[in-house]
């Protein structure tokens, strides 16, 4: 993994943070926001974290709204 970010930051300074977003896996959402968390701490150190996309009309949409908002990492709206 270092060897891959260290040819990214050639590139970027954004690394993704984080596994896919799973909208069918109710289990899935809160581990997600804490492995992408545990990431960040490591990776911001020297890179910005990205958390991924999430589905704003999905019923734990705040819940990922929430965590990307306060996470520091870049939102994308589209």
């Amino acid at each position: 993994m270092v060897a891959s970010l260290w040819r990214i930051s050639k590139q970027t300074a954004v690394v993704r943070a984080s596994d896919y977003f799973y909208p069918r896996d109710p289990v899935s959402h809160t581990i997600h926001i804490v492995a992408v968390t545990y990431n960040s701490v490591f990776l911001g150190e020297f890179m910005l974290p990205d958390w991924d996309m999430f589905h704003s009309l999905h019923t734990a949409a705040e819940y990922h709204a929430s965590a990307r908002a306060i996470s520091g990492g870049p939102i994308y709206v589209r």
